[in-house]
């Protein structure tokens, strides 16, 4: 608890003068799960996310044209990249739940695959304000983490014979 506390208390300080426009995404999800996967654990991946992730790195994402007379590809993945990586999520037993806190555009139809595919929730805080949506956030993340989950799970379905089960 001290140890996280502290982290978090230099995380500021650690880019205070960082002077990076471009946003990161995939690549942090992968770091979690080759944690998880070093550590020979299942787990669950928090991620804090405001923009879109624009850095030249697996899972960049571009802007879409939203002049389109095609509305229904808005709402489709602009790639099959963050399908991959939650594939690979639930091969290792990892959850994702993504925080959003946009004040722009961003592609929840691609980042939010993560979250549909593994098991994860999406919370989603359109222009964050303190004064509006702290409470909500709180809420929300007390009782995300406070949740009871299970990891690497079997089910086994029994049938009349002669019927097999649609999956």
């Amino acid at each position: 608890s001290v140890l996280i506390n502290s982290l978090l208390d230099k995380i500021p300080l650690l880019f205070a003068d960082s002077l990076e426009g471009d946003v990161l995404f995939g690549p942090v999800v992968q770091a979690g799960l080759e944690a998880l996967q070093t550590a020979g654990c299942w787990g669950k991946l928090f991620l804090f996310h405001t923009s879109l992730p624009t850095i030249r790195a697996p899972g960049e994402l571009r802007k879409r044209n939203d002049n389109t007379n095609k509305e229904q590809t808005l709402f489709q993945p602009q790639s099959s990249y963050y399908q991959t990586l939650a594939e690979q999520c639930v091969q290792q037993g990892c959850c994702v739940d993504l925080f959003l806190f946009p004040t722009q555009y961003v592609d929840v139809a691609s980042l939010g695959l993560l979250t549909l595919r593994t098991g994860g929730d999406l919370y989603y805080y359109s222009n964050f304000r303190v004064d509006r949506d702290a409470e909500q956030f709180q809420f929300d993340f007390q009782r995300d983490v406070q949740k009871v989950i299970g990891f690497n799970v079997k089910m086994k379905v029994h049938t009349r014979k002669g019927t097999r089960p649609d999956l």
